[in-house]
């Protein structure tokens, strides 16, 4: 995002794996399409997700 290099301190985030979760998105639509078992209610993907440290974080004072 364009603005987030404006800000400061700059902002501590998550990486999102969007092609992975595109990826696992499309396999889900084509196991229903084609009549495949798909995901229950309640089952549940994991992605690994990176935090990346920016300014906005700081170890606690002790």
């Amino acid at each position: 995002y364009p603005l987030a290099a404006w800000l400061r301190p700059g902002l501590s985030t998550y990486a999102i794996p969007h092609e992975q979760l595109g990826r696992r998105a499309v396999e889900l639509l084509l196991e229903a399409v084609h009549g495949g078992v798909g995901t229950g209610p309640g089952q549940v993907d994991r992605f690994p997700l990176p935090f990346i440290s920016r300014g906005s974080v700081a170890t606690r004072p002790v």
